[in-house]
């Protein structure tokens, strides 16, 4: 009922794009929502990008030093997190870090409530590791968070990756060959 309603209310929501996977990821700050698959001039402002000499097509960035302490994901305060740019602008990707003490039986609940349906569990390992991939998937979203089933959990830092699924866009033409 809740993933409907919210469905409803973006699509109401006159140039809001991203879809409400992406939605639910976004990182607040600043009054500012980075939302993946979106490109927001006033949101991007918020970021630092790297200048690489070698490409001009994506970016890799972090938000402005500035504002990074009052950054949130799920109302929930996070650390370091870091995005993934197209030249035009649009997040293609990004991954956020919680702040200690968020535990991913937390987020995953929170993410189950919000979304409205469960996630698919995808499996993988390392020789000292069981690891489970919590996954929801929609037309252009994917969303991942990872939990250590077996073995010892490391940090127990919670991660959160969000990835556009739209692709299709163009190379820099600063990229092109010459």
């Amino acid at each position: 009922m809740r993933f409907a309603l919210l469905l409803a209310a973006l699509a109401a929501s006159p140039g809001f794009a991203a879809s409400p996977l992406a939605h639910e990821a976004r990182v607040a700050v600043s009054g500012e929502d980075l939302v993946v698959g979106v490109a927001d001039k006033a949101a991007n402002l918020q970021l630092d990008c790297a200048a690489s000499t070698v490409q001009h097509t994506i970016r890799r960035c972090k938000l402005n030093a500035s504002v990074a302490p009052f950054a949130s994901s799920l109302g929930r305060r996070i650390e370091s997190p870091s995005f993934t740019v197209h030249f035009q602008g649009q997040i293609v990707n990004m991954s956020v870090q919680f702040a200690s003490g968020t535990g991913v039986d937390e987020v995953l609940n929170q993410l189950k409530t919000a979304i409205g349906r469960e996630p698919k569990v995808q499996y993988w390992a390392d020789d000292a590791h069981l690891f489970a991939s919590y996954i929801w998937v929609d037309q252009e979203t994917e969303i991942e968070i990872t939990k250590t089933v077996v073995g010892d959990a490391g940090d127990g830092k919670v991660r959160l990756y969000a990835s556009s699924l739209l692709g299709g866009l163009p190379i820099s033409p600063d990229d092109l060959p010459r």
